[in-house]
């Protein structure tokens, strides 16, 4: 109970902390004198790029015995989140760290592409042994490369690229001998999403000529998380499409896409019941 609380309080401490720095820093350098604004947004730069990463380290990281290589990605995603709200000074700050640190994060891409090969053998086996594409591509990749919540995301993203990018590539996706059945044809889910997909096409088009005429940054970063958003959508319907729900003499296995996974023996089935 006693550890409980401690995480619930360190988790608390975090999200405080980096609540604050976002929302604070825009508050102060607004309000600060300027013959004292830079010092001040040097300051806060080292908050976010120091102080805060090292807090994570001794509340996150270490009571929770994650791997230390989930810092680099709370340093970029600080750097990131600085870039944004910081003045000109402390942004060109930010690119000389970030060229610091290019090295080191191109070595970890290296590590990762040098372990393509183990990647795919693992994936082999266990398609072999049962046919699930968008499970079997994460597994592969956090078995190999870590269970780490980097590497999860990691293997989240590779899989929206593989659905969502090669979306006309063929999926082995049923077993030997079992008989599969879609959830996505009745439904009209295609079709829903496809009209979605056209809607948000148009809504991005008017937000992006609308914020160049305010601000060009705040628009190409908008359109990048909405094109994103979409090819998110893209990948979940391919997914699907891709992912019928299948069942053979032993057992069962109910899937949505990238979303949600069943996998169960029949014996297990007390009474199957038709919804309306």
């Amino acid at each position: 109970m006693l550890f409980n609380l401690r995480s619930v309080v360190h988790i608390s401490f975090i999200v405080a902390f980096a609540i604050l720095l976002v929302t604070g820093t825009p508050y102060l350098l607004h309000h600060v004198t300027t013959n004292i604004h830079n010092s001040v947004a040097n300051g806060l730069l080292a908050d976010m790029l120091v102080t805060f990463p090292a807090a994570y380290y001794f509340l996150i990281i270490r009571p929770f015995k994650l791997r230390i290589r989930n810092l680099i990605l709370v340093v970029t995603c600080c750097c990131g989140v600085a870039y944004l709200i910081m003045p000109l000074q402390q942004q060109l700050y930010i690119l000389q760290i970030r060229k610091a640190t290019f090295l080191l994060e191109l070595g970890i891409v290296v590590y990762a592409i040098s372990k393509i090969k183990s990647i795919k053998k693992e994936y082999a086996q266990l398609q072999a042994q049962l046919p699930d594409n968008a499970f079997h591509l994460q597994q592969s990749i956090s078995k190999v490369l870590g269970n780490s919540l980097a590497i999860r995301m990691l293997s989240s993203e590779i899989t929206v690229l593989r659905f969502g990018l090669l979306c006309w590539l063929k999926a082995n996706n049923v077993a030997r001998g079992a008989r599969s059945y879609s959830t996505y044809k009745q439904s009209g889910y295609a079709a829903m999403f496809g009209v979605l997909l056209f809607v948000m096409l148009i809504e991005l088009t008017a937000v992006h000529l609308l914020l160049m005429h305010y601000n060009k940054l705040a628009a190409y970063i908008v359109s990048a998380l909405s094109l994103y958003g979409m090819l998110f959508l893209l990948a979940d319907i391919s997914a699907v499409v891709k992912s019928p729900v299948w069942i053979n003499t032993t057992h069962l296995l109910l899937r949505t896409g990238m979303r949600w996974r069943l996998y169960t023996e029949v014996d297990n089935i007390n009474a199957i019941v038709k919804l309306k």
